[in-house]
């Protein structure tokens, strides 16, 4: 068994123990004068180290400090891979809540006052709550151990297709989707700006289009911090070293993501999960990490969704099976409904009665926490409803409207949603005669997450609408979430053969070994040629799209600054024919990197990419552009066609910049 995860019967509500009896139960702290003078040494070592570490441009160890610091005032978690687990989910939901008063002053984002003030938060915790920084010295287990290979490998194939790239091979391999650039506005207008930009619409924003400035931008505002620590990241100015950042943190975000999965899966999984019989079932989840849905949300530029996925994993682990400390409990499952909030809110609904079957469930033992649970409950309830609130009155879409647009998404397999329901239930269903809470638990949760997809599907049928999928998709994502945390439980399909051959450990093994091995089968995508975004044709770089960064890079090196023209990047295709994809991208990244996205946005998508257009049509759309434009053309036929245009109508403001033989 897992003895921290049920209160003994010393501590039947997880009171943390050792707390002198003759103390508030709000005030732990130092009591004597030596304790005094050691908090006040760490208050100053909070501002010293920051100092310190920004003079020897080292400022990425900062992020790393407050992260074991948490992990070290956290007391709930067997091991140092719980701790930092649940430290990392803590963090997401407290620095989005901070970023709120934060964004109201102006210097919340530098690097100096942001570290400084998370050290000296974490110095005043721990000594009001009388903690000292402590981390659990317990050996790691096979199941520990697992989800750290698993982690491991799922990251290293997914950063193998950039390592030794530059810039422009990096966008290359997200460029798929677009949705990567929009992000970008969102992140380096929270760093140009100082905070949340819903709290500073009144500032300049051309990099923004509308409605992006009510967009969830807890994720956002996070990169913007870490990039503002990193050396390369000091001249805010430089779009490309900015941008190139935001690739690092995507990158970190998926990785995120995928041990998030794991270590929930192997929470909630408990001792059914133990010694070597974990490995093959931690082995089939990390398989579906990178060869399933989760890595298109990386190839195709969900960095929000991602963060949230993690998050929700995170959320649902603690709902089933909570920690022992009632106190952690109730903060960390606050946190993270935040967290989710400002990461990806499409999941908070689900979120949100996840926490309430939790608060039901639990009740009696809540409870005796009133106040602690009240006013967490009340700072969880505005923080949570910041960002839905913010995008329900500021976007200029109805909610309904929303839910029915289409966008690029690589489409979710319908077997592989049936599949992984498959496999989350059968454990659940087999155990619901034990009356087990955890079970029974995990039952409604499941069911609960299915319904809005299903609710959808019905809708988009009916009302004629089957095809745009978009958030439909979004929705089975957050049913897998669900069902890959809950997945663990499948081992109980094979509790009648290992009682009968629980004394044959290789029996035992090979069994485990053929069921998980038949659940990757299931539910991953290994064809060879896949849809767009998946792992396979990630890994072997098939979804990059070359000339896109090529031509970026090339459009920047010449105009990285917007100077009154719109620059059309028309380079490797011809500008009559279809297929111009790689021109496509080029513009819409270089419009993003010349923070000229609000003014250039329609040239994107003109005459669709992927078709071909007439010269008349050309001409009437650069004609009727209230902004000029410069077009970058590399091939004597566009050359010619412009050149064409650009004399049968001697009014119109064209630049027409010749890069053939330029290196």
């Amino acid at each position: 068994m897992i003895p921290d995860l049920k209160s003994s019967a010393a501590d039947p509500v997880g009171r943390d123990a050792g707390a002198p009896s003759d103390r508030p139960s709000w005030w732990r702290g130092p009591r004597t004068p030596r304790a005094f003078l050691i908090v006040l040494a760490l208050l100053v070592a909070a501002w010293v180290v920051p100092v310190v570490c920004l003079a020897l441009r080292i400022g990425w160890i900062l992020p790393l400090l407050i992260w074991i610091g948490t992990a070290s005032l956290i007391r709930s978690g067997r091991t140092l891979l719980d701790r930092l687990v649940l430290a990392l989910g803590l963090l997401v939901g407290v620095v989005c809540t901070v970023g709120l008063p934060l964004s109201l002053w102006s210097g919340a984002l530098e690097p100096l006052q942001s570290t400084g003030l998370a050290l000296t938060s974490l110095v005043v915790a721990g000594a009001v709550a009388g903690r000292r920084p402590a981390l659990p010295v317990r050996e790691l287990g096979v199941p520990e151990y697992g989800v750290i290979a698993g982690t491991l490998v799922t990251a290293a194939l997914a950063v193998r297709p950039f390592l030794g790239r530059g810039f422009g091979d990096r966008l290359s391999i997200l460029a798929i989707g677009g949705a990567l650039a929009r992000h970008f506005t969102i992140y380096d207008t929270i760093r140009t700006v100082g905070g949340y930009l819903f709290l500073h619409r009144g500032a300049p924003m051309p990099n923004i289009d509308a409605g992006y400035d009510s967009y969830p931008q807890g994720v956002h505002f996070i990169y913007a911090l870490l990039a503002n620590l990193m050396p390369q990241g000091a001249d805010r100015a430089n779009a490309v070293a900015s941008f190139d950042l935001m690739i690092t943190f995507d990158i970190g975000t998926y990785v995120f993501l995928c041990v998030a999965t794991l270590w929930a899966m192997r929470w909630v999984a408990g001792p059914l999960l133990r010694g070597w019989v974990s490995l093959p079932f931690i082995g089939a989840v990390s398989g579906y990490l990178f060869f399933g849905d989760p890595i298109t949300l990386l190839t195709r530029g969900f960095p929000s969704e991602m963060a949230g996925w993690g998050l929700l994993a995170l959320l649902v682990a603690l709902v089933i099976r909570p920690v022992h400390r009632v106190r952690e409990q109730i903060v960390l499952v606050a946190s993270l409904l935040i967290g989710v909030s400002f990461a990806y809110f499409l999941f908070l609904p689900f979120a949100g009665l996840a926490a309430l079957v939790w608060l039901i469930r639990d009740r009696r033992t809540l409870l005796r926490r009133p106040i602690l649970l009240g006013v967490t409950a009340v700072v969880c309830l505005v923080g949570a409803a910041v960002s839905p609130v913010v995008n329900t009155v500021y976007s200029p879409q109805g909610v309904g409207e929303r839910l029915l647009l289409p966008g690029g998404i690589t489409k979710v397999d319908r077997a592989v949603v049936v599949a992984w329901l498959l496999i989350a239930l059968a454990g659940p269903i087999l155990r619901f005669h034990k009356r087990s809470r955890i079970w029974r638990t995990t039952l409604v949760l499941i069911v609960v997450s299915t319904l809005p997809a299903a609710g959808l599907f019905v809708d988009q049928v009916l009302s004629g609408h089957a095809n745009q999928t978009y958030y439909l998709d979004k929705l089975f994502h957050e049913m897998f979430v669900v069902t890959v945390v809950s997945s663990g439980s499948v081992i109980l399909v094979l509790a009648p053969m290992l009682a009968a051959v629980a004394q044959h450990r290789i029996a035992v093994l090979a069994g485990a070994t053929a069921l998980s091995g038949a659940m990757f089968f299931a539910v991953t995508n290994l064809q060879y040629d896949g849809p767009v975004g998946t792992g396979r044709r990630h890994f072997q770089q098939k979804n990059a799209v070359w000339g896109a960064g090529q031509g970026t890079t090339e459009a920047i090196r010449l105009f990285p600054r917007p100077d009154g023209r719109i620059t059309w990047v028309q380079l490797n295709s011809r500008a009559d024919l279809g297929g111009r994809d790689a021109s496509h991208w080029a513009t819409l990244y270089t419009s993003v990197l010349q923070h000229n996205y609000r003014a250039s946005w329609s040239v994107f998508y003109w005459g669709y990419p992927w078709l071909s257009t007439s010269e008349a049509e050309t001409a009437e759309f650069l004609m009727t552009s209230p902004e000029p434009y410069r077009v970058l053309v590399n091939d004597t036929v566009s050359l010619e066609y412009f050149s064409r245009i650009k004399s049968r109508y001697p009014t119109l403001d064209l630049q027409i910049v010749d890069l053939r033989g330029r290196k």
